[in-house]
């Protein structure tokens, strides 16, 4: 094979070499003895070498063997970057997908309460702002006649769009609000409570203060048309049993000038699938009758019908029991109700038989208000409810509101007007 003249130049870009064989004119082949002159093509090879120098350049060879053109001599001619012309591939940028920001959980402020809550099985929660951003959740629950209680006590955050409580201990437990709902959960092998009374559960928006009235508040007041001086704080809100998807709500509204008593009960339907409410309107205890029909045919029962137009005196009947075993009585429902624990179901008052109110003014004349048991049997206790009425020396007279009938052995009270209805 001839001599090899001439010498090898080596392209330097950045910290990449290249190789390349340089054409030997005399002999008229390229300076590698791998390629023989017939193949070399000089004058082809010498239009081309800058060509697949710039290919290398952009495909990024790392050293010469990966240019398949291995030198054999070792002469080289350093080129520095700026002597070659560089070609910088396009690279097109595919911005990822706009991801719509996390919406944050609406919190519910307020106090919250079971569905169907009673004196044995209380489950309340309460929800507070505490500032910056910190959120504080308090649920109690006490169960049964024995009492059984469990209990959440911690501040949360709110932070990418979840509910992260700060103390560890509830770290399993997950928040959901809904429109009027509070859902607590966890795993069943995290424990809170004991028997029945785990703090699990939905809970359902009671009463949401005077300083912020929730969408779901305004569309249930604006449905019945409940006065301003009702709003604000004034009202709690009980769902008293969920049948077909429907709530029964009843709507217990106090007075700014006493805070202490209800003045206004009212029942409403709400049906959670299409967002409706239907009034049914004010709860008269002396003609329920209108109101039993329109309940019964919506599917609750008439248990429930009771508890809800008769919840306070449902309640007392239920902490009867609850002191009768406090007492050591095992079984508090089986001995018919003394005439003093059905007269307190009835009216509220303890330890009595007879409540007297006189309303007559200094010259004795007007009312005397009179609510006394007037006899009981074997089956109920009976409490007539009368005034006496006195207009002048000549206009005396006794005038019956209404008779009561306590059940001795379920504790219901119904009225003389309902019975004849």
């Amino acid at each position: 094979m001839p001599k090899q003249t001439g010498s090898m130049r080596q392209f330097h870009h950045h910290l990449v070499t290249v190789s390349l064989p340089l054409y030997n004119k005399k002999n008229r082949m390229c300076a590698h003895p791998a390629i023989p002159p017939h193949e070399a093509g000089g004058v082809f090879m010498r239009r081309f070498i800058p060509i697949i120098v710039l290919v290398m350049l952009v495909t990024g060879c790392q050293s010469p063997a990966a240019s398949g053109i291995l030198p054999t001599t070792d002469e080289h001619i350093t080129l520095h970057a700026s002597s070659v012309p560089v070609v910088t591939p396009s690279v097109q940028t595919v911005a990822p997908p706009k991801q719509s920001p996390r919406k944050l959980p609406e919190i519910l402020l307020g106090t919250f309460s079971i569905a169907g809550e009673d004196a044995l099985n209380q489950r309340d929660a309460e929800v507070t702002a505490k500032g910056n951003g910190l959120y504080h959740l308090h649920v109690e629950v006490s169960f049964g006649f024995t009492h059984h209680v469990g209990s959440i006590d911690s501040d949360f955050t709110v932070s990418g769009g979840h509910i992260r409580f700060t103390e560890k201990e509830y770290e399993k437990v997950s928040l959901t609000f809904k429109e009027n709902q509070l859902i607590i959960d966890y795993p069943e092998n995290t424990l809170f409570g004991g028997l029945n009374a785990e703090p699990k559960g939905t809970y359902y928006l009671k009463n949401a203060g005077s300083q912020h009235e929730p969408l779901f508040f305004t569309n249930l007041y604006n449905a019945v048309n409940l006065e301003d001086q009702y709003r604000h704080g004034l009202t709690d809100v009980f769902v008293t049993d969920i049948a077909n998807g429907a709530e029964l709500l009843l709507l217990r509204s106090r007075s700014r000038e006493n805070h202490s008593a209800y003045v206004l009960d009212q029942v409403v339907v709400y049906d959670e699938a299409k967002k409706a409410f239907t009034a049914i309107g004010e709860i008269d205890p002396q003609d329920t009758g209108n109101m039993y029909d329109q309940l019964l045919a919506l599917g609750f029962s008439r248990d429930t019908i009771y508890r809800t137009l008769r919840k306070d005196e449902f309640d007392r009947y239920q902490e009867v029991l609850m002191d009768r075993f406090d007492s050591g009585k095992p079984n508090p429902a089986e001995e018919l109700l003394t005439e003093e624990e059905a007269f307190y179901i009835a009216t509220g008052e303890k330890h009595t038989t007879q409540i007297i109110q006189n309303r007559r003014d200094q010259n004795n004349m007007g009312s005397i208000f009179h609510t006394e048991v007037d006899h009981a049997d074997g089956k109920e206790v009976v409490i007539h409810i009368y005034e006496e009425v006195r207009n002048g020396n000549d206009d005396q007279h006794t005038a019956t509101t209404d008779w009561l009938y306590v059940d001795r052995i379920t504790g219901k009270v119904t009225s003389f007007l309902e019975k004849n209805d």
